[in-house]
């Protein structure tokens, strides 16, 4: 494989990497950060992505986001690429040990949402505006993680 060149858009998730790094600008200017965490081989439309605890006054960068653990992961499509016009900046091992996989035989439906790819952007916007929207349904054991490693970042600038 050869090597990928930051940023792109991607026409089909088979161009996708877990850790990939998505940045989302909201109308205040200020971003927050999805992460594809999960992908089933040979899929083109789908794949897992994830809500990190991250927000601030430009896009990410990769040692900004490393480590962070979700807030929150949903099943999302190719189309917050295509018709979202979102491009990937890097890439970062995700941080989402422990989480039932949703491309996996013993999947129990438990801890993953599943957002189409307007309802993706727009969540992730939410957040880049002021927080973690209400309307996210923060996984109850990835919370506490997600929250103690946002709280133990320096904010923005600082």
């Amino acid at each position: 494989m050869k090597p990928r060149a930051f940023p792109f858009s991607p026409t089909s998730a088979t161009s996708l990497m877990v850790g990939d790094l998505v940045p989302v600008q909201g109308s205040s200017g200020n971003w927050a950060c999805l992460q594809v965490v999960e992908l089933e081989p040979r899929v083109r439309t789908n794949f897992i992505i994830a809500l990190l605890p991250w927000r601030g006054g430009s896009a990410p960068g990769t040692a900004e986001v490393t480590g962070l653990v979700p807030l929150e992961r949903a099943l999302t499509r190719i189309e917050i690429f295509t018709e979202g016009h979102l491009q990937v900046i890097g890439n970062a091992e995700p941080n989402d040990e422990g989480q039932e996989r949703w491309y996996s035989l013993g999947y129990g439906g438990l801890a993953t949402s599943v957002w189409g790819w307007k309802a993706t952007i727009r969540l992730a916007q939410d957040a880049a505006d002021g927080g973690v929207p209400s309307r996210i349904r923060t996984n109850p054991a990835l919370a506490p993680r997600a929250l103690a490693s946002a709280q133990q970042r320096p904010a923005p600038g600082h």
